[in-house]
């Protein structure tokens, strides 16, 4: 499974261009040579990022080496990237394409992790993903040293005071990492229901070529 430059030869962008014309005919060229690839529309894949792997200097597997394993709830996409690039890491696969602004889908992440680690922790039967996100209240935003509330009371105060500034400032920014969150679980959901959306409409497609030849 280590990536391997492939052999190589020169050609005119006149002769290239016969063959690829736009971003669509560079990601089907990659495909119709036996990679398997995240969604067209996730943010991973660019020009740059299908050239280096046709010319094999980033890894992407090949659709032979997939290996498929059931996860019923997959962990966060922040989860499965920190695994599958420690993965890569350490089998010295270069998905350099693979970043904070460049990430595959998740069924790819989850369908290539268990290519490469088929006894991960996600895949066994009693694993439960950990919550989505964390509370509110739970978000930790102001620092202060480590010894500063050792063996010291809660407040017993119950009068009403107004709000420290400094516990406003965390609060508000509290809020802005959980509508992040938020606003990243909805986009998630989104491609998720989005890639069902394909894979039925593929499905349907199929049965639909299959009925001429049955009446046939």
């Amino acid at each position: 499974m280590q990536g391997s430059a492939p052999n190589q030869s020169k050609m005119s962008s006149a002769k290239f261009s016969d063959f690829v014309l736009c971003l669509d005919d560079l990601y089907n060229l990659t495909i119709r040579n036996g990679f398997h690839l995240p969604q067209k529309k996730s943010s991973a894949v660019n020009e740059v990022m299908l050239y280096n792997i046709i010319q094999g200097n980033y890894w992407c597997p090949k659709t032979e080496e997939i290996r498929m394993k059931n996860c019923v709830k997959a962990p966060l996409k922040d989860v499965l990237i920190d695994k599958l690039t420690a993965l890569c890491l350490e089998k010295s696969l270069n998905v350099a394409w693979i970043d904070a602004q460049h990430s595959p889908d998740k069924k790819w992440l989850v369908t290539v992790l268990a290519t490469l680690n088929p006894g991960d922790e996600i895949f066994k039967k009693d694993y439960v993903a950990p919550p989505t996100r964390k509370r509110l209240r739970d978000i930790e935003t102001i620092v202060l040293p480590n010894e500063f509330f050792e063996d010291m009371p809660k407040s017993t105060s119950k009068v009403k005071a107004r709000r420290l500034k400094i516990v406003s400032e965390a609060f508000a920014a509290e809020k802005a990492n959980r509508l992040k969150d938020m606003q990243k679980a909805i986009y998630e959901e989104i491609v998720t229901h989005e890639e069902r959306l394909d894979d039925i409409k593929q499905m349907m497609k199929a049965k639909k070529m299959e009925l001429p030849n049955k009446n046939k």
